[in-house]
């Protein structure tokens, strides 16, 4: 068949399919190119055919504000990210034990292994009946974002309680969109436990208790693997972490105790004794001891239904949670999270600041500059995926980026007031539920006032808002037709 008969057959297609088409394309060139590579620049290489695919296909669904920019989030986003995580060996895609079909749902999904310090894990009934209450709310929120209470042009109140609604709006749609997949993930896939996008985020007491550990923990985990850990390690490929030391013990029995086998770990070029004892990106040192153990074992095939490893403690804290410290750029990240300075036994603690006073840098300003510039990619691909959603243009005042990066500033300064105010209140009040209600409010005050200012502006500018509620409210009256023509048929049914 000639090249113009093929692309003559080509045109024919539905766009759909042909989107659908090069997706299947796309995902067995991962898996049996991308995957087997080791990592580093080749790796890298070779995922970029793919990340370039995921960047352009949202561009083809624009006539769907919600469509597009869903796709944006996750593939644009997500799934470049995932890519560029494993590419240095990080990420959910360098979890060990996973088959091809694991790892490419891993790839697709909002799919990461859950937390393991106190986080709330994925159910698969709470999630259903949690995304049940939320479409509800959702349905009541469109209704109320139409009406005259929250018209823009009204009076300054109703803009507040537009602005409000948003807030609540944007909360239920990420949780409708990410936390979906992964309730079917927890019924199909027993074998990991899977880490819910949201953790209450209305209850947060501090700004970075908000971003780093209860809100969006999808975007928290792609950012820690991307931006913060690379930052902290001083090197984009992992050279420790559950993706290198705990590799099952099926790949290690495969290659040897070493190499790599399909995506699989490679062995670790440092290992680090005592407890913590590292800037590592995925959790704490190993002990010698437990390190010995985990050897053994790597040298005992496993069978098949051994369960892969756990991820480690804080795999994926971008900004770890901890009382304020008397310095507030290192409150904060004392457990866990990858970074220096954690805790741990004393040899470990004196490894760490011996580590640390050798560095150019030291330990605190790294934290910084890795937080700021998780920030900074937040801010950019939230302009990124406003571009999408407003025809592929951008929407120039850069205000949702100016919001990313002001959040630090916020967090520094409320770790910095709560160490003054901690000086002088009681330790009895300051653990009172009144004086959680206080931080709670405080901190929904800075996140959701700097909002206002800077992230919903830009979203009203181009008439985002606008478009994606009347496409809501579109599909709320056609759900509510097809029920009104089943519910007619079923009474014609029993007049019968």
């Amino acid at each position: 068949m000639s090249p113009s008969r093929h692309k003559q057959l080509l045109d024919q297609l539905p766009p759909a399919l042909r989107l659908a088409l090069l997706f299947a394309l796309a995902l067995a060139y991962a898996a049996y190119s991308v995957r087997p590579q080791p990592p580093g620049i080749t790796r890298l290489i070779m995922s970029l055919p793919v990340m370039l695919l995921f960047t352009l296909a949202p561009l083809h669904l624009q006539e769907s504000i919600i469509i597009c920019g869903s796709l944006a989030f996750m593939l644009c986003w997500l799934c470049n990210f995932k890519l560029l995580a494993y590419s240095g060996n990080r990420g959910p895609l360098a979890y060990p034990g996973l088959s091809t079909s694991q790892w490419l749902l891993m790839l697709l999904l909002p799919y990461f292994p859950a937390k393991k310090r106190g986080h709330a894990r994925a159910r698969s009934h709470v999630v259903l009946l949690s995304l049940v209450f939320k479409v509800a709310l959702a349905a009541v929120l469109t209704v109320l974002l139409l009406s005259p209470l929250a018209d823009p042009a009204g009076p300054p109140h109703s803009l507040m309680l537009r602005h409000t609604g948003y807030a609540l709006y944007v909360w239920i749609f990420a949780s409708l969109l990410l936390d979906l997949p992964v309730s079917l993930g927890c019924a199909l896939w027993c074998r990991v436990e899977l880490q819910p996008a949201m953790n209450n985020p209305f209850a947060s007491i501090s700004v970075r208790e908000f971003w780093g550990r209860r809100y969006n923990q999808v975007v928290s985990c792609v950012l820690k693997d991307t931006v913060y850990d690379p930052i902290m390690d001083g090197s984009w490929v992992a050279v420790c972490g559950f993706g290198n030391e705990q590799r099952s013990a099926t790949d290690a029995a495969t290659n040897g105790g070493g190499g790599n086998n399909r995506g699989g770990a490679v062995a670790p070029r440092s290992v680090h004794v005592g407890a913590n004892a590292s800037c590592c990106s995925n959790g704490p040192g190993i002990p010698a001891a437990t390190r010995q153990s985990k050897e053994g074992s790597r040298r005992r095939p496993a069978t098949s239904s051994s369960p892969p490893p756990p991820p480690p403690e804080g795999i994926c804290d971008l900004f770890p949670s901890s009382p304020p410290s008397a310095n507030p750029v290192t409150a904060g990240y004392g457990s866990g999270g990858g970074g220096c300075g954690g805790g741990g036994s004393s040899t470990g603690q004196a490894h760490i600041d011996r580590r640390c006073q050798r560095q150019r840098v030291p330990c605190e300003r790294r934290r910084l500059a890795a937080m700021s510039a998780a920030f900074l990619v937040s801010g950019v691909m939230h302009e990124v995926c406003m571009a999408y959603m407003c025809g592929g243009m951008l929407e120039g005042s850069f205000r949702m980026l100016g919001f990313f990066l002001i959040q630090p500033v916020i967090i520094l300064a409320q770790d910095g007031a709560s160490t003054a105010v901690a000086k002088w209140v009681p330790e009895q009040l300051s653990g009172s539920l009144a004086a959680r209600a206080l931080q709670t409010g405080v901190t929904l005050a800075l996140v959701l006032g700097s909002a206002e200012w800077l992230f919903w502006p830009p979203m009203e500018a181009c008439g985002a808002d606008g478009r994606g509620l009347m496409e809501v409210m579109g599909v709320m009256r056609a759900v509510g037709g097809w029920f009104g023509k089943l519910a007619g048929r079923a009474g014609s049914a029993a007049l019968e």
